[in-house]
């Protein structure tokens, strides 16, 4: 990924690397684990006016149901392989490349998930049953708090099928926010 930004009248490039976990790039299944991960953490902190935070404990069972899936073994051995993959998920920055060659920033990783936790009981190695517990990436909290981040309609999300539709609403539901009223 590669991002150009503007630095003192100066044209820069940001350079990015995702790095996958051992078992592959998310998909839109994960892609859509997260989202109501997130959904369910905003709902418990920004919506009620409180600080976003790094740790954040849910029930399973909630998750999956935001997701609008039975409670089948099936079900929530999918997420519990998303939350894995999720969580080995990080995204390298490169650094800042000016255009007169200079570089700029220093490499960092930057993760999403940090770690997931079971807190209630563990079902078998691999699928986890009961409350468990996020850490979210200190960046993406940061990001949160600052409103860069901000809660999706979920309604209109979830009747969307395509995951190329539902990316569309995520990008474009910014630019036309303040058009509402």
């Amino acid at each position: 990924i590669e991002t150009k930004i503007r630095i003192d009248k100066e044209t820069s490039e940001r350079l990015w690397q995702v790095i996958p976990s051992r078992r592959g790039m998310p998909g839109p299944f994960e892609h859509a684990v997260f989202r109501a991960l997130e959904k369910l953490a905003i709902d418990g902190s920004i919506r009620k006016g409180a600080p976003f935070e790094r740790d954040f404990a849910f029930q399973v069972k909630s998750l999956i149901g935001v997701l609008g899936f039975s409670y089948q073994n099936n079900n929530v051995r999918r997420v519990s392989e998303a939350l894995d993959r999720l969580q080995e998920l990080s995204i390298e920055e490169l650094g800042v490349f000016r255009r007169n060659g200079k570089a700029g920033a220093k490499r960092r990783k930057v993760h999403l998930i940090e770690a997931v936790r079971a807190v209630g009981q563990l079902a078998s190695p691999c699928t986890i049953k009961g409350s468990v517990a996020v850490t979210f990436g200190q960046d993406y909290v940061e990001s949160v708090n600052a409103g860069y981040v901000r809660p999706l309609d979920w309604e209109l999300w979830r009747s969307l099928k395509r995951p190329i539709a539902r990316r569309l609403v995520e990008i474009l539901e910014m630019d036309f926010y303040g058009l509402r009223h």
